[in-house]
């Protein structure tokens, strides 16, 4: 599998589609071009990107579990994509911690925001508790005070 794998890709470097990014500590290969990445995602069938996505999730989880929190927002856009909802969840959370402790309020604003429509709007995750949903809107409304954002 491995070798087949490898011959695809150098077929793809051929091509000038993808090229080598580096090879330690993980060989990392990236598309030369947005559009490129897009047409090739945008050709995989709905289903299978979300099946994609999924193990993705978890392999990056099982790969570096000690990078949970640095590896939040990459966790949850693809448990996201994936519709596991109950696993993105608790990687918004940490993304929006993560943005509240750099300063990155957008990106926490953003965070809290999803984590809030997912288990509060649409109900579409069943394991959190009003605690947990309550502390979500407390840590968005801080995030939203630092950066001025203030509803009337």
């Amino acid at each position: 599998m491995a070798g087949k794998t490898i011959r695809h890709l150098n077929q793809l470097e051929m091509a000038g589609l993808v090229k080598l990014a580096k090879l330690q500590p993980e060989l990392e290969y990236v598309f030369r071009h947005a559009l490129v990445q897009e047409t090739v995602y945008d050709s995989i069938l709905r289903s299978d990107r979300k099946k994609l996505h999924r193990t993705v999730g978890y392999l990056i989880e099982q790969i570096h579990p000690e990078k949970g929190e640095e590896l939040a927002p990459v966790l949850a856009r693809h448990f996201l994509s994936a519709g596991e909802y109950d696993l993105a969840y608790p990687y918004l959370i940490k993304t929006g911690d993560l943005g509240l402790k750099r300063y990155a309020l957008q990106e926490a604003i953003h965070a809290y925001s999803r984590a809030i429509e997912i288990s509060v709007v649409t109900k579409s995750i069943s394991t959190t508790t009003p605690e947990q949903d309550l502390q979500a809107y407390l840590q968005r409304g801080r995030a939203m005070e630092l950066n001025a954002q203030h509803f009337c």
